[in-house]
């Protein structure tokens, strides 16, 4: 397990620094400046962002206190991200070996398979949390099942400080929290528990509002606000009118999961409810991802929001792990009836899903088991839903035919296959990606031009820009208060400004000026 533990993160690094990166998008940007901002160096040049969880940010922070610079910064970040993926696979063994009371060969071979899904080794590159949020939601797992084998304090601890770290990470896992606080506390009301039920839930919400106040003052302290938005602002702005969208959202996601695991994590979830309440536990925090993605996606305009899989995967790991140990179990007839259905509903329904022809649009990349860029494999800019469903068809049965018909050394040599034809189509699609982010348009425009110390009107450019501007330049060379010691403004471009600015690059949305 060490072995294999070394070379999981050997191969997580060579990848996360693979691509041309990371997006500089919004989400990086924030993480970063936060992490910044935990080590004492200043606010961020940034516009108010959305709520972000800190502990992410908590993780970054220790580059900047060692006087990383802005490039070495990100080189940390994802060498952070490969860590955490790598830390995954064993504790997914442990999980598989426990929940699911299989053998040690099958358990390995699992939980490699949940580990090594492309969408962790390429989110890697990135500085997102996509990494860290299944290994904290193995973590709890695995306390929740230690706790029903033997109640003990430390389990149940265990369990509830991964349940509060998880709405640390980000606030969208306030329902997977939610939901593993009250299964702690279902199993914690047996006689023999050491624990009392109630004390969970009490102390439990008590550490979400302590959480959210440090979560507030953190991003106050780097953005000058603590969130552009909040839970009771979102919900004054859904109403019943809306749940046909959220719906159709719900299903998207659910239809990403299926396809982009080849239909394994189907098998999955039926394998986790037969395999008692932890596995019925983890089933309903997938639900729960799902609920929040058609919630959160709902009038969110970007052609991949119909068929949404940043959400979910970060449950997948389990369920995919789960999904092999089910296929070993299973003759293949049994599986076939549950994949091929499985596959083709999905892709019928990310052919359906949004509105027109949204299907033709260009969409995020599909980065996981085998279901290459788009539903096509090699950077296909649109997603075609039969193609889909079919590549899907074809890699789960290819997987499964050598999980129930061939040995575990030969059934993880297919999967490897499949998973690296994912990760080398994904590199080229994220590389398309980063080329037409804001980082990519803040290189172009810095080719070459010397920048003492940037005003950036935050207001009014683009906070994708403006961060990746900033970001190049270097955050301590950044003023978002006009004063004389400015030798370049970056602007909107229809901004006016007075005559003696010489103009130096326009870029996508804002224009890049020498001072008078």
């Amino acid at each position: 397990m060490a072995s294999l533990t070394a070379a999981h993160f050997a191969v997580g690094v060579w990848v996360a620094t693979s691509v041309p990166g990371p997006l500089l998008a919004a989400d990086d940007l924030a993480y970063l400046s936060m992490g910044r901002t935990l080590a004492g160096k200043g606010a961020a040049p940034l516009a108010a962002q959305p709520p972000y969880g800190f502990l992410y940010s908590l993780l970054l922070s220790p580059g900047w206190l060692i006087g990383l610079n802005e490039p070495s910064m990100l080189r940390w970040a994802r060498v952070i991200n490969a860590l955490l993926g790598a830390l995954l696979l064993p504790a997914l063994y442990l999980l598989v070996r426990r929940v699911l009371d299989t053998d040690r060969a099958t358990a390995i071979l699992a939980a490699v398979a949940g580990s090594i899904l492309p969408a962790g080794f390429l989110t890697a590159s990135i500085a997102w949390t996509e990494n860290l949020i299944p290994l904290l939601l193995v973590a709890a797992l695995l306390g929740l099942a230690h706790f029903r084998d033997q109640p003990s304090r430390l389990s149940a601890a265990m369990t509830f400080v991964a349940a509060i770290l998880l709405y640390a990470t980000h606030p969208r896992l306030v329902l997977v929290s939610a939901v593993l606080i009250v299964s702690l506390a279902a199993l914690a009301g047996s006689a023999r528990s050491p624990v009392r039920n109630w004390l969970v839930i009490v102390l439990g919400w008590g550490s979400i509002l302590v959480v959210e106040m440090f979560r507030r003052s953190i991003q106050t302290a780097a953005f000058d606000d603590s969130g552009t938005y909040f839970v009771g602002d979102l919900v004054s702005r859904r109403g019943i009118s809306d749940v046909p969208e959220m719906a159709v959202h719900a299903a998207g996601s659910s239809a990403y999961l299926i396809l982009a695991s080849a239909g394994i994590a189907a098998l999955g979830v039926v394998t986790l409810w037969r395999s008692g309440p932890i596995g019925r536990t983890t089933d309903i925090v997938l639900v729960s991802t799902v609920l929040v993605a058609g919630w959160f996606l709902t009038g969110v305009e970007r052609s991949d929001a119909y068929l949404h899989g940043r959400y979910v995967e970060v449950v997948a790991p389990v369920v995919v792990a789960a999904g092999i140990v089910g296929a070993r179990r299973l003759s293949l007839k049994s599986v076939a009836k549950w994949l091929i259905p499985g596959v083709v509903a999905a892709g019928v329904v990310g052919a359906w899903a949004g509105p027109g022809n949204n299907w033709l649009r260009p969409r995020s990349p599909m980065m996981m088991f085998g279901v290459e860029i788009g539903g096509a494999p090699f950077g296909s800019p649109v997603f075609e839903p039969g193609a889909a469903a079919s590549v899907a068809i074809v890699v789960g049965v290819l997987v499964l035919v050598s999980l129930t018909r061939a040995g575990p050394v030969l059934a993880g040599v297919v999967m490897a296959a499949f998973v690296a034809l994912g990760v080398l189509s994904g590199l080229d699609g994220l590389t398309s990606l980063y080329e037409g982010s804001g980082a990519q348009r803040a290189e172009v425009a810095l080719d070459g031009v010397e920048v003492g110390r940037l005003w950036v009107d935050i207001e009014n450019v683009p906070a994708s820009v403006s961060g990746a501007v900033a970001w190049n330049v270097g955050l301590d060379s950044v003023t978002t208060t006009l004063d004389g010691g400015a030798t370049h403004w970056l602007l909107s471009s229809d901004a006016l400004v007075p005559d003696g600015t010489t103009l130096i690059v326009e870029m996508g949305g804002a224009t890049l000026w020498k001072a008078p």
